[in-house]
């Protein structure tokens, strides 16, 4: 018996022997991808932004959420008119993604690279417009992701499906391949 997880089209294809079926896409219904492609309202923005604890994370230009909940009257028009410029050509300022990396001492003299925890220092901008896109994928991902995908969606943990089969088989064979530039992985129970 094989096991495959994640390819892409429906037709069979040989390997050493074995035939390993392909699973099937699930495209989205009309109103699932207009959902996605709608322009963005200040209302899902501003929804965003109140989500995001206000002290947490500031990027590395120091500003935290709870700056942008203090000013948002002041700070909207900015923030929508870049969430609009990225919704109408698909392309970020340059360096807007820029990160930097910062070490915090755990202990209270550190001597040695284990005493720092490092964190990434994200910019404020881009990280509203990577939740609020993640806030659209969230609610059409139940549409996209196969009821057998276990990683990656909630309430599922990555090792599920690989625990099923080892209940199932006694020795299985888990093997990690490519096929014409996709990725799968084949679980072989003898």
């Amino acid at each position: 018996m094989v096991i495959i997880a994640k390819c892409d089209s429906v037709d069979p294809i040989q390997l050493a022997g074995w035939t390993l079926t392909r699973s099937k896409t699930f495209p989205l219904n009309q109103v699932e991808s207009g959902s996605l492609i709608k322009p963005f309202s200040e209302a899902e923005v501003r929804a965003t932004v109140w989500d995001c604890d206000s002290f947490k994370s500031p990027g590395p230009d120091g500003i935290n959420f709870g700056f942008f909940k203090d000013f948002w009257d002041e700070l909207r028009g900015d923030v929508m008119r870049f969430i609009s410029e990225f919704h109408r050509n698909g392309k970020l300022t340059k360096g807007i993604n820029a990160t930097f990396i910062a070490l915090i001492p755990k202990v209270d003299s550190p001597q040695r690279l284990n005493d720092f925890r490092p964190i990434s220092l994200v910019g404020s901008l881009y990280k509203i417009l990577a939740k609020v896109l993640a806030n659209r994928l969230r609610g059409v991902i139940g549409s996209v992701i196969s009821e057998s995908q276990t990683a990656f969606v909630k309430n599922r943990q990555i090792l599920d499906g690989i625990l099923i089969v080892n209940e199932v088989s006694r020795h299985p064979v888990l093997y990690l391949g490519e096929l014409y530039g996709r990725y799968f992985l084949a679980l072989w129970t003898r």
